[in-house]
C-alpha cells in the first residue's frame, strides 16, 4: 500500500505541469541576483528572462500590475487595449500556469528581438471544466529606454491575451 501511495505521488509529480519554467540559471539570473539588469546598456538573456518571469509571475498570481510593468506603455502600440485584454484574462479564470523558453535572441543596439516557445494554461472559476492551454512561438521586442528594458512589441499577441486578433 505504501508502495503504492509513493507511486501515485511520483506520477503526479512526473505528470505536472511545469509553472513559470525557465532556462537553467535563468530564473537567478532575472529576479534576484542582479535586480538591476534592466538598466545594463547592453541587452542579454538576462534582460529577457526578467521581464519574461514577470510575466509569468503576472499569470502565476493573476496580478495585472506585475505583469504589465513588463511592458512599455508609451511605446506598445495599442497598449490600451492590449492591457484591458489581460486585465479581462486574469479576472475571468482562477488560476495560471506559464512556461515560457527563450529559443533565439537578436539584439541591435538598444533593440533585441526574443524568439520565445510560450504556453499559458487557464482554469475557469466552474470547478470540473477542464483547463485550457495556449502555446506557440511568440517574437518579444525588447527596447530600452530612459527607465531601463522594456517590451514593446509582441506578436502575435493572442498568445498572451488569450485571443485569436491581433490585440
Amino acid at each position: 500500500m505504501k508502495r503504492a501511495t509513493i507511486l501515485a505521488a511520483v506520477l503526479l509529480l512526473a505528470l505536472s505541469p511545469v509553472r513559470a519554467q525557465q532556462p537553467a540559471g535563468a530564473a537567478d539570473a532575472g529576479k534576484s541576483s542582479r535586480p538591476d539588469v534592466l538598466k545594463d546598456e547592453q541587452f542579454s538573456d538576462a534582460v529577457a528572462n526578467a521581464l519574461l518571469s514577470r510575466i509569468a509571475d503576472g499569470f502565476t498570481r493573476r496580478n495585472p500590475r506585475l505583469l504589465l510593468s513588463a511592458f512599455d506603455a508609451r511605446r506598445f502600440d495599442g497598449y490600451a487595449l492590449f492591457a484591458d485584454r489581460m486585465r479581462a484574462r486574469l479576472e475571468q479564470h482562477d488560476s495560471f500556469r506559464a512556461y515560457f523558453r527563450i529559443l533565439d535572441t537578436t539584439p541591435q543596439d538598444a533593440r533585441a528581438m526574443v524568439n520565445v516557445e510560450l504556453q499559458v494554461e487557464q482554469s475557469y472559476s466552474p470547478a470540473g471544466r477542464p483547463p485550457v492551454r495556449s502555446s506557440g512561438q511568440a517574437r518579444f521586442t525588447f527596447e530600452r529606454g530612459a527607465a531601463g528594458w522594456k517590451i514593446v512589441d509582441v506578436a502575435p499577441r493572442g498568445l498572451l491575451t488569450g485571443g485569436r486578433g491581433p490585440a
